[in-house]
């Protein structure tokens, strides 16, 4: 199920973790903080050696686009199923040249994450990108990690949208009671 499924936005959206503001209205993304480059096809390294299908998610002509090498067996099913969203656009195909990320996902079993995302820390990669974890609710034995901008914040994000509507307040709200309004 899409987060926000069946809601119809009317004003912008704060996105990935803080990472894009969208405004549905003008079907554009008013600001994205990315990942460089290099440092995408980096975390796309270390992960695909950590042995997880690897997604790289960036914005092209205000449309997210999703590029993807591999898909490893043990993730085929959960591609297959977010493959059929009308929100996301896959493409087989490397990162091309010159493009940053706005995340990256790795997808694969709750062990495989979990394995990952400790040895990422170990390995510092903490310190220069924000890592998450979560679990897929309906999709047990599966688990993803975002790779994103060590710049990339929600409440800062909230911040930067109430600059650029000239809001006063706003609202938030998500499945994670410490950091959301509703």
């Amino acid at each position: 199920r899409e987060s926000g499924a069946g809601i119809n936005f009317r004003l912008p959206v704060v996105l990935m973790d803080g990472a894009a503001i969208f405004d549905p209205n003008d079907d554009r993304y008013l600001e994205t903080i990315e990942l460089s480059h290099d440092d995408a096809l980096l975390m796309q390294k270390a992960l695909q050696d950590m042995e997880l299908s690897v997604y790289i998610s960036t914005v092209i002509n205000n449309s997210m686009l999703i590029f993807y090498e591999h898909i490893l067996p043990d993730s085929r099913e959960m591609f297959n199923r977010l493959r059929r969203s009308p929100y996301r656009n896959y493409i087989h195909r490397s990162l091309p040249e010159g493009l940053g990320a706005v995340h990256l996902t790795a997808i694969g079993s709750k062990y495989k994450i979990d394995k990952a995302y400790e040895s990422l820390i170990e390995r510092d990669f903490h310190h220069r990108f924000k890592l998450i974890r979560y679990d897929f609710e309906d999709q047990v034995p599966y688990a993803y990690m975002r790779v994103l901008s060590k710049d990339a914040d929600r409440h800062r994000s909230l911040e930067k949208l109430k600059e650029l509507t000239g809001f006063e307040r706003c609202l938030s709200f998500g499945n994670d009671a410490e950091n959301y309004d509703v």
